[in-house]
């Protein structure tokens, strides 16, 4: 992990040459911002969206001030977050889930991506991509589209807008065979060359999905990079960009795409508070910890204190319990207040412009990846989606609940997998049952001396089954098999990663992106499971 990190943080470039749109319009690379790789497009309600996070055009002198990153699956049309998730950056990067609740209802989305200096009010674009929600039975919500700045657009031809790609860099990822067998390991070769065909190295994340849950012609990290992050708001994502320098021209000349947030704070801290001695002002300063990270600081002469993200990031445990660091604890009273909700507020009210794109509204039965469809058990089990009105909620009278990290099973007993505390709100099954885990007596104990808030977790890991070594009674059918991170080397200028297939059948697709020295690379390859 941590060769990862630095590996990543070499070689994400922090600026670069100014490039042009045309010859009205300039742009520049100062702008800072996030983009976010997705292992797919399509999702289905209880599914996991696997991200990696990328800060980009950062300076190397500021980077240490970015430190987290905030993401919200947003409602277009109501402006409201339906699904808010965070992570700690390791360096210029992060790796994180994003839990669908089985409620959510099919339709299309935009993920919303920023960093905690979105929210000091510091130049920065919201990154944002397409996520379309769909399920087996129910069709999707289709609503109209959503046009920002429409007097851009002339509606009786197709406008388009010239973009290149410095040719610099050519990636290839390679499989071993064309056709697998299910559970069968599938294994690959990556290749980058500058343009005279010298060997390069880099760093990657490469994702293996259903193709018919990958939307076609997403954009990737180099159109993104040289292009899409210069024009946020002004046009649309899907554009077909070829020709189109009237509608950009109508911008005025020599403008500077640049964006500012609005300024909520000065210095944002996802958790602030008060503490109080038998109801009073305390006669001295204090010291309140997260109990959790053993990480403390001082109250102010009032009893206020502030808690930065990296005081409340957490690997394996969901919250933490911010405590005083005093004798006789029962004394004190403490209050915290959590900012987080108002940053997804302004998050998802910045207007964007939307449009749903023409994808399936069902997805195929014989497709149907339940993810709940995980069994460690003997005999195999026959699953069915249950209404979230049916799940019983589970108190864990004994606080002993666990699930493993890897694929979240109700208290696992694989030997290979690492277990962990629930998290509370989350649904859970053991291949026969399913479980709202909704905490143990002490999760909802109400003592006025400490309090308990949502951690921010670190660097969390895609779980690919080893049918090697591990035994799964129950059929396998997640739609996304691989998503890690992986690293050509310099001499050779080629890598390598592999996975194994599960119990879907059909056509996969194997996508790259990746930064080099040189800047960034995509590339992508298909496969056949029979």
């Amino acid at each position: 992990m941590l060769l990862i990190t630095l590996y990543f943080n070499m070689l994400i470039p922090t600026s670069c040459n100014s490039q042009s749109v045309n010859d009205s319009i300039q742009y520049s690379l100062d702008n800072p911002g996030v983009y976010a790789f997705t292992d797919r497009s399509i999702y289905m309600p209880g599914e996991d969206i696997n991200a990696f996070i990328y800060l980009m055009n950062a300076y190397e002198s500021s980077v240490l001030k970015y430190s987290s990153v905030y993401v919200c699956l947003v409602d277009p049309y109501t402006d409201s977050a339906i699904v808010k998730a965070d992570a700690l950056l390791d360096g210029t990067a992060a790796q994180m889930t994003i839990h669908l609740p089985l409620s959510i209802p099919p339709a299309d989305y935009l993920l919303k991506v920023v960093t905690n200096e979105y929210a000091e009010g510091m130049k920065e674009n919201i990154f944002r991509s397409l996520i379309h929600i769909r399920t087996t039975k129910q069709p999707p919500i289709h609503r109209e589209p959503i046009k920002v700045y429409s007097e851009l657009l002339d509606e009786r031809r197709q406008d388009t807008l010239q973009w290149k790609v410095p040719a610099n860099l050519h990636a290839e990822v390679i499989p071993v065979k064309s056709i697998y067998n299910t559970r069968e390991l599938a294994q690959f070769k990556v290749t980058l060359r500058n343009a005279e065909g010298k060997p390069m190295e880099g760093s990657f994340i490469a994702t293996c999905a259903l193709s018919s849950r990958v939307f076609p012609n997403e954009v990737d990290i180099c159109k993104y990079y040289y292009y899409n992050q210069y024009l946020e708001n002004y046009l649309p994502m899907n554009w077909n960009m070829n020709t189109a320098t009237d509608s950009i021209r109508k911008l005025g000349k020599d403008i500077r795409l640049h964006k500012f947030a609005p300024r909520q704070y000065s210095n944002f801290y996802p958790i602030t508070g008060n503490v109080r001695l038998n109801g009073k002002l305390p006669q001295k300063p204090l010291v309140i910890t997260v109990a959790e990270n053993l990480w403390s600081t001082k109250t102010d002469s009032r009893g206020n204190f502030k808690l930065p993200d990296i005081a409340i990031g957490h690997g394996s445990s969901s919250y933490v319990t911010v405590v005083p660091s005093e004798d006789r604890r029962s004394r004190y009273q403490v209050t915290v207040t959590d900012h987080r909700d108002s940053l997804y507020q302004v998050i998802a009210r910045t207007k964007h412009r939307f449009e749903t794109r023409s994808i399936p509204d069902l997805i195929p039965e014989d497709e149907f990846s339940n993810p709940f469809s995980l069994s460690f058990k003997d005999t195999h089990t026959t699953l069915t989606e249950i209404p979230i009105d049916q799940i019983e909620p589970y108190a864990d009278s004994g606080c002993d609940a666990t699930v493993c990290r890897e694929l979240g099973v109700w208290k696992c007993n694989f030997p290979m997998h690492h277990l962990k505390t629930p998290n509370i709100g989350q649904t859970y099954s053991d291949g026969q049952s399913i479980f709202n885990y909704v905490g143990c007596p002490e999760d909802n104990l109400s003592a006025d001396w400490f309090k308990k808030v949502r951690a921010i977790p670190s660097w969390i890991e895609f779980y690919s089954p080893d049918f090697g070594r591990e035994t799964f009674p129950a059929p396998q059918k997640q739609g996304t098999l691989y998503f890690h991170t992986g690293w050509i080397w310099k001499e050779t200028g080629e890598g390598k990663f592999e996975f194994y297939t599960n119990d879907l059948k059909g056509t996969f697709i194997v996508l790259l992106e990746g930064f080099s020295n040189e800047g960034p690379f995509s590339a992508q390859a298909t496969i056949t499971v029979k």
